[in-house]
């Protein structure tokens, strides 16, 4: 019987690539919460900046109005949306509603 020489590098390395490529999945999912924190925390003027576009939805519930007094708003003038070509999904200024909130004290 012939011993034959076995070269046992190339699975060696197919395990370790394996172990190598579980840490870094491990690490990611363990760093990920941190990862998004700090990207919002890094980019929160995009998220909350004054001049971002609201909803109807969002205005009603910063407002605390109904959507049918939204509508008087408007049309009175007292609040305007930036897209009033479109008589659904109207979009508004944040800024405009902080000014409208502010008036109401």
């Amino acid at each position: 019987m012939k011993k034959e020489n076995v070269f046992i590098g190339s699975e060696l390395d197919r395990m370790l690539s394996q172990r190598v490529d579980i840490l870094v999945k491990v690490s990611i999912i363990k760093h990920r919460k941190h990862w998004i924190s700090d990207y919002i925390a890094n980019n929160l003027s995009k998220f909350m900046g004054v001049d971002r576009l609201l909803t109807s939805n969002e205005v009603v519930d910063m407002l605390q109005i109904s959507h049918q007094t939204l509508g008087r708003w408007i049309k009175q003038g007292k609040l305007l949306p930036v897209n009033s070509e479109f008589k659904r999904n109207y979009r508004f200024r944040r800024s405009d509603v902080l000014c409208l909130i502010d008036s109401k004290k």
